[in-house]
């Protein structure tokens, strides 16, 4: 094998290491904050807590994904995962000496809350610094398994640790893992970022006598390029909003970047609610118990990790746009469907069938504004992508628990899956998202004989 495939494969297996274990390690810490509120605080306060941690989350995201492109995504996520292990030991320490006051976990998950708005962007924008475009689909398909894996399997452990030594134990562990994150990005090699391009030259009929022999640095400049905060403007130091505001033009001008974070958040919101909210709301309503709710939401795991499992056997996925659009329709009938069934085993199947199609709709939705994205600014685009589906979730959550509480819960799958696919139908109408496809694998050169 050449060595650059070699250091590529190395660099991927770091990669993907390290992010499990910082889903893992957030995934136990949600977890740990909350029994650690319970204990300390009342049920009232306890969701002030947790929503400390996403006012800075989403403040910090967009600057994140500017220093993404500004510096080595591999030294954020170091860093920022550095300072989670730091933050989660003392927290522990804290736990295991003393009860923390409610306004103590209130710090804690602001400063972790801040920590994540620079790890988002550097770990979504990492993949291609180190692999080729043509395995943007296998990488993505990595990222579907490793969120699944972290999201079923943080929860679990962190039970089991809290049960038998206390929430301490668990933000030890959490702990631990994003140490182990550290080591396993130490194994990633990051290739030297793209810059910017050069603004266009000036057209020849614009160009006179004075300025052909006029110096560079005294040239007279025309309102448009003195106006222009590009990076090639000499003397200029351009501030993080400045950036901040270039990745939103560059959305903006992107009707194909613009398009799929439009279809993302629509999709988010429709799912996120009844997803987290409205599972254990209709177990209780049908009589299924936690049991229930627990089987609904295994069941939707495995048929993510199955399809997420096989789109990385895939070398290329012809027509993705159009398999994105598929994917994103079966999650909304299939949503739709739990909430029409009665029977547990039924809702089950939808469950399963929801997450095979979320499996291959978030695999390719983020393959496709992989390739979609120019390198130099998708660290910028990722945070955009993270601030959808950040800022969403929390509308979509107190939607359900409306709905479910004014209709139904089963009324809640119905809206959220109903607003799914009204987005979606809408979205396949356009020609944009259907004619969308993956970078094709390169033929290997012929050898000579």
């Amino acid at each position: 094998m050449p060595s650059g495939d070699s250091h590529v494969g190395r660099s991927l297996i770091g990669w993907v290491v390290g992010f499990s274990c910082s889903v893992l390690a957030d995934q136990m810490f949600f977890l740990a904050l909350t029994w650690a509120a319970l204990q300390t605080t009342t049920p009232g306060h306890v969701g002030l807590v947790l929503a400390a941690g996403s006012i800075p989350r989403l403040l910090i995201l967009l600057l994140g994904g500017v220093v993404a492109d500004s510096t080595s995504p591999k030294r954020i996520i170091i860093g920022t995962d550095s300072g989670r292990a730091v933050t989660m030991a003392v927290a522990a320490a804290v736990l295991f000496w003393t009860t923390p006051s409610t306004w103590g976990l209130v710090v804690l998950a602001l400063v972790i809350g801040a920590l994540d708005g620079l790890f988002l962007p550097a770990v979504a924008a990492l993949p291609v610094r180190i692999a080729p475009a043509h395995l943007m689909g296998r990488v993505a398909a990595l990222r579907t398994l490793t969120q699944r894996i972290g999201l079923f399997g943080g929860g679990p452990l962190a039970g089991w640790l809290i049960y038998l030594y206390g929430p301490g134990a668990a933000f030890l562990g959490s702990a631990a893992l994003f140490a182990l994150s550290v080591g396993s990005l130490l194994l990633v090699t990051v290739r030297p970022g793209l810059t910017p391009p050069p603004p266009p030259r000036p057209a020849a009929e614009t160009l006179t006598a004075e300025t052909l022999t006029t110096p560079a640095s005294t040239a007279p400049t025309s309102a448009a390029t003195a106006s222009d905060p590009g990076p090639s403007r000499p003397g200029r130091v351009r501030t993080l909003v400045d950036k901040a505001a270039d990745g939103l033009t560059t959305v903006r001008d992107s009707p194909v970047i613009a398009t799929m974070l439009l279809l993302i958040g629509f999709n988010n919101l429709g799912f996120s609610g009844p997803f987290t909210t409205g599972i254990p709301l209709l177990s209780a309503a049908n009589g299924w118990g936690a049991r229930g709710a627990g089987l609904l939401i295994g069941a939707f795991g495995v048929g993510a990790a199955a399809s997420g499992f096989t789109l990385f056997l895939v070398r290329y996925v012809p027509k993705a746009g159009n398999h994105l659009l598929i994917g994103s329709l079966l999650m909304a009938v299939s949503m739709i469907g739990i909430g029409l069934v009665g029977s547990l085993t039924l809702a089950m199947l939808c469950s399963f069938l929801m997450g095979v199609a979320s499996g291959i709709y978030g695999t390719l939705a983020y393959a496709l504004l992989l390739t979609a994205t120019p390198e130099h600014e998708i660290g910028r685009v990722m945070s955009f992508l993270s601030l959808t589906l950040e800022g969403v979730a929390p509308i979509s959550f107190m939607a359900a628990g409306f709905i479910a509480a004014l209709l139904s819960p089963q009324w809640s799958f119905l809206l959220g899956g109903g607003l799914s696919l009204l987005a979606t139908l809408l979205f396949a109408a356009r020609p944009l998202l259907r004619r969308q496809e993956m970078a094709r694998p390169q033929p290997k050169p012929a050898v000579a004989t």
